[in-house]
C-alpha cells in the first residue's frame, strides 16, 4: 500500500502526553517514543477518551517541528477532542491547524516495522517537498488493534 489520497481537514485540538525528541534521538538507546508509549498506556483512558472524537481513535501526534526531518519536534499520544476543555496533568493540549493532508496507508503487519517503513516512505516520497511541517499524525484505528496485524494511516500535511 502506501501513498493513498489527499484530504483537507479542519483544524483540531489534541489532547495527550508529549515528549520533545529527534529522528536521531529515535535512533540511539536514548530514544524516547517507546517510553512515551508506555506512560500513554499506563494512563486512565477513561479521562482522555470522555471527551474524544466519536470514533475513539488513539492519535500519534507530530508538531512543533523545529528543522524539518533534521531537528527536534514533540511527539505526542492521545486523541482528538470534540470540545475544546482542558484535561488534567499530565495531559497537555496541542491545536493542529487546518491543512490539506497526504494520507499514506501501511500494509498489513507487525505495528512497529510497518509504521517505520510507511516513514521511510514519506521520507522519499517524490512530493516531499510539499510537506508543510505544521503537524502530521498516526491513526490508530480498529485497523490497528492486534499489534502483530496492523494496518496504520498516517497524514502528513501538505501545501495546498
Amino acid at each position: 500500500m502506501s501513498f493513498s489520497h489527499i484530504t483537507d481537514l479542519k483544524q483540531k485540538r489534541f489532547a495527550g502526553l508529549s515528549q520533545r525528541t529527534s529522528n536521531a534521538l529515535e535512533m540511539t538507546e536514548e530514544r524516547r517514543i517507546p517510553a512515551l508509549w508506555d506512560q500513554f498506556w499506563q494512563q486512565d483512558m477513561r479521562i482522555l477518551f470522555s471527551q474524544a472524537e466519536k470514533d475513539q481513535s488513539i492519535i500519534a501526534l507530530y508538531s512543533n517541528y523545529e528543522q524539518e526531518t533534521n531537528g527536534f519536534y514533540t511527539f505526542s499520544v492521545g486523541a482528538f477532542q470534540e470540545d475544546s476543555g482542558t484535561l488534567p496533568e499530565p495531559y497537555e493540549n496541542i491545536d493542529l491547524p487546518a491543512s490539506a493532508y497526504a494520507v499514506f496507508t501501511s500494509r498489513i503487519g507487525p505495528i512497529e516495522e510497518i509504521v517505520y517503513e510507511t516513514w521511510k516512505e514519506i521520507w522519499t516520497w517524490d512530493k516531499r517537498h510539499l510537506r508543510t511541517f505544521t503537524g502530521d499524525f498516526e491513526m490508530y484505528d480498529q485497523s490497528a488493534a492486534v499489534p502483530q496485524r496492523a494496518q496504520v494511516n498516517i497524514y502528513v500535511a501538505i501545501k495546498n
